[in-house]
């Protein structure tokens, strides 16, 4: 297994130490982490060797050999994730109110990471549900139009909030990020 850190991962990290303090970044890292986690452990589960772990800009990314297990299998892999982390989220939520930071950071991040937009969890997920099911072009197509209307939902609300709510450029900056995402190719 290769790893990977990146320049912008660093930087990312110290900028939201300088805003935030460094409590922030810390639970963020520990979220993330518990999330790949639920990944590894599962990959070892389902005998599917973990390739390479690079951190970056976008966060931790990990890469899998797919090769020698099912769609299944490899759903299983992708959504172990979000399943971790949100209980994770919950036992924070009930340890103590302290990690109220954590516990949101952890459950966002799961919940977002289910929506069914490429290069999320959720997308790839949909994905091996629908290639089990037919053929791989026709899974990738169909991910392609839900992906789309589902990242122009999200960019439709990040609009609204900043309209009506209150200015959030992180949320707006991640509706373009996933409108980019549900534009590449599977």
């Amino acid at each position: 297994m290769s790893f990977r850190l990146g320049l912008p991962f660093v930087c990312l990290f110290f900028a939201l130490s300088l805003f935030h303090g460094v409590k922030s970044p810390l639970m963020l890292v520990l979220a993330v982490l518990i999330h790949e986690g639920g990944h590894i452990l599962a990959a070892r589960l389902m005998k599917a060797p973990v390739t390479a772990l690079s951190l970056g800009i976008h966060g931790f990314s990990l890469s899998f050999d797919f090769t020698t297990v099912s769609y299944i299998k490899e759903f299983f892999i992708i959504i172990s994730g979000s399943a971790v982390g949100l209980l994770a989220a919950f036992a924070a939520y009930k340890v103590s109110p302290r990690l109220s930071y954590f516990t949101l950071v952890s459950a966002v991040m799961a919940l977002i990471n289910l929506l069914p937009i490429r290069g999320l969890d959720g997308g790839e997920a949909l994905f091996c549900l629908l290639a089990h099911f037919m053929l791989p072009d026709r899974a990738c197509a169909f991910l392609k139009v839900v992906s789309l209307i589902t990242a122009g939902l999200f960019w439709m609300g990040a609009v609204w909030i900043q309209l009506r709510v209150h200015p959030n450029l992180s949320i707006l900056a991640a509706s373009f990020y996933f409108l980019w995402q549900s534009t590449k190719e599977h």
